[in-house]
Protein backbone atom coordinates (compact mmCIF):
# COMPACT_ATOMS: atom_id res chain seq x y z
CA UNK A 1 0.00 0.00 0.00
CA UNK A 2 2.84 2.51 0.59
CA UNK A 3 4.05 2.12 -2.81
CA UNK A 4 0.62 3.01 -4.16
CA UNK A 5 1.03 6.12 -2.09
CA UNK A 6 4.00 6.94 -3.04
CA UNK A 7 3.40 6.44 -6.58
CA UNK A 8 0.87 8.75 -6.53
CA UNK A 9 0.42 11.86 -8.74
CA UNK A 10 1.23 14.58 -7.07
CA UNK A 11 -0.59 17.94 -6.05
CA UNK A 12 -1.27 19.73 -9.67
CA UNK A 13 0.01 16.49 -11.75
CA UNK A 14 -2.45 15.65 -14.06
CA UNK A 15 -5.79 14.75 -13.64
CA UNK A 16 -6.76 14.20 -10.07
CA UNK A 17 -4.30 16.69 -9.25
CA UNK A 18 -6.48 19.76 -7.88
CA UNK A 19 -4.91 23.54 -8.40
CA UNK A 20 -4.81 25.75 -5.65
CA UNK A 21 -8.42 27.84 -5.12
CA UNK A 22 -8.96 31.14 -6.34
CA UNK A 23 -9.84 34.36 -4.88
CA UNK A 24 -12.04 35.09 -6.89
CA UNK A 25 -15.68 33.95 -5.17
CA UNK A 26 -18.07 32.58 -7.76
CA UNK A 27 -21.30 32.76 -6.28
CA UNK A 28 -23.38 31.79 -9.36
CA UNK A 29 -24.09 28.11 -10.25
CA UNK A 30 -25.00 26.47 -13.28
CA UNK A 31 -26.35 22.83 -13.56
CA UNK A 32 -27.89 20.91 -16.82
CA UNK A 33 -28.83 17.26 -17.47
CA UNK A 34 -28.11 14.59 -19.48
CA UNK A 35 -28.71 11.06 -20.98
CA UNK A 36 -26.22 8.53 -20.35
CA UNK A 37 -24.60 8.32 -23.26
CA UNK A 38 -24.41 12.09 -23.01
CA UNK A 39 -22.32 11.93 -19.88
CA UNK A 40 -20.42 9.25 -20.81
CA UNK A 41 -19.23 11.06 -23.71
CA UNK A 42 -18.23 14.38 -21.71
CA UNK A 43 -16.76 11.93 -19.26
CA UNK A 44 -14.47 10.78 -22.07
CA UNK A 45 -13.44 14.03 -23.42
CA UNK A 46 -12.80 15.31 -20.12
CA UNK A 47 -10.42 12.49 -19.56
CA UNK A 48 -8.80 13.20 -22.75
CA UNK A 49 -8.54 16.61 -22.01
CA UNK A 50 -6.89 15.56 -18.64
CA UNK A 51 -9.74 17.56 -16.88
CA UNK A 52 -12.61 16.55 -14.54
CA UNK A 53 -16.17 16.63 -16.12
CA UNK A 54 -17.63 19.84 -14.20
CA UNK A 55 -14.14 21.54 -15.19
CA UNK A 56 -15.00 20.28 -18.91
CA UNK A 57 -18.00 21.37 -19.34
CA UNK A 58 -17.54 24.81 -17.69
CA UNK A 59 -14.51 25.65 -20.04
CA UNK A 60 -16.23 24.02 -22.96
CA UNK A 61 -19.40 26.55 -22.59
CA UNK A 62 -17.98 29.53 -21.82
CA UNK A 63 -15.60 28.98 -25.16
CA UNK A 64 -19.29 28.52 -26.78
CA UNK A 65 -20.24 31.63 -25.52
CA UNK A 66 -17.26 33.80 -26.43
CA UNK A 67 -17.56 32.41 -30.11
CA UNK A 68 -14.28 30.90 -29.44
CA UNK A 69 -13.38 27.63 -31.42
CA UNK A 70 -14.13 24.73 -29.47
CA UNK A 71 -12.59 21.64 -31.59
CA UNK A 72 -15.93 20.53 -32.98
CA UNK A 73 -17.31 19.65 -30.01
CA UNK A 74 -20.20 21.81 -31.21
CA UNK A 75 -20.61 23.38 -34.48
CA UNK A 76 -20.47 27.10 -34.85
CA UNK A 77 -23.33 28.82 -36.24
CA UNK A 78 -24.35 32.52 -37.00
CA UNK A 79 -24.17 33.30 -33.80
CA UNK A 80 -20.61 32.85 -33.53
CA UNK A 81 -17.96 35.59 -33.53
CA UNK A 82 -16.07 34.82 -36.76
Amino acid sequence: MADAIDGAVGFGDGQGGRRPRQGTRRPHRVEFSLTSEEFELLGAAAGRAGRARGAYAAEVTLAAARGEDIGGVIPCRSSCVS
